[in-house]
């Protein structure tokens, strides 16, 4: 009986520590934004919109990101079909309101996208201005963490509340438990118990540079309009050397090509 008790008080202690280890939700979260968002890249990118009917346009873009003293700077470029060649973007992070800025080039002028259009879809896909923005634990409220599976791989389901202005009301993640990755990201309006949008990233499409988990693939889906943005990288180098002044508004009106170095270079 005493051999019984004392396996017993061994098997408490040991599960009571396991839970100890275990992170919670709002740690997650945390380093799932950091090993998706703190990498620096030029990427070429290929997206095609699908609607109910099939196949609704093509894009090509390049673009650039960089983090000078802890802020992200996106830096980009489309280079077809025609009538998008040319336009530009560029998101300088802040911590209080990140400025947001598009060229195009029809009316040859710069202007700037207010907070009230971040959620307006991303040059005509089913991705919109807050999608491809950077995001930290902060900007959420979490509400609960639980486990299972997802295409037969453990995931930490966290679901969040924004706190920065949105037309969500719930954003849930799906975390990879082997390595932090964001696999699937589920969007929620305001009284509605489905996604009204997914994005997905297949597991097989993650590009590892150090701590760094980029996705290859994504899929961006519209569902209660049925289409659908594919965003495929064909090209990918990390930590591209670019001065500060490279990401200036006055460069969105510079038509060449985003400087693609050769050292580190990926072709997907």
């Amino acid at each position: 009986m005493k051999k019984i008790a004392v396996f017993a008080m061994f098997a408490v202690c040991t599960a009571a520590h396991a839970e100890e280890v275990l992170p919670g939700p709002q740690e997650v979260l945390s380093e799932a934004l950091r090993v998706r968002y703190e990498t620096e890249t030029l990427q070429d990118l290929d997206l095609t919109i699908r609607g109910p009917n099939g196949v609704r346009g093509k894009r090509s873009v390049e673009i650039a990101t960089k983090l000078y003293d802890g802020r992200l700077y996106v830096l980009g470029r489309f280079t077809s079909p025609q009538r998008l060649r040319g336009t530009a973007f560029l998101a300088i992070e802040d911590k209080d309101a990140s400025d947001y800025f598009v060229y195009l080039p029809a009316f040859r002028k710069v202007r700037r996208v207010s907070s009230f259009q971040r959620s307006d879809p991303w040059f005509e896909t089913d991705l919109s201005f807050e999608d491809v923005e950077r995001h930290y634990v902060e900007d959420y409220t979490v509400e609960r963490m639980i486990s299972s599976d997802w295409e037969s791989e453990l995931v930490d389901i966290i679901e969040a509340k924004p706190r920065y202005e949105s037309r969500y009301a719930l954003v849930r993640f799906f975390v990879a438990r082997i390595d932090r990755a964001i696999l699937r990201i589920e969007y929620f309006v305001h009284g509605r118990t489905h996604a009204s949008k997914t994005i997905t990233a297949p597991r097989a499409s993650i590009i590892r540079e150090g701590e760094s988990l980029v996705p290859g693939r994504i899929v961006a889906r519209n569902v209660d309009q049925g289409s659908e943005t594919i965003v495929e990288t064909r090209r990918i180098v990390f930590d591209p050397r670019l001065r500060r002044g490279f990401f200036n508004s006055s460069r969105l009106e510079i038509r060449d090509m985003l400087p693609f170095a050769t050292a580190h270079e990926k072709d997907r």
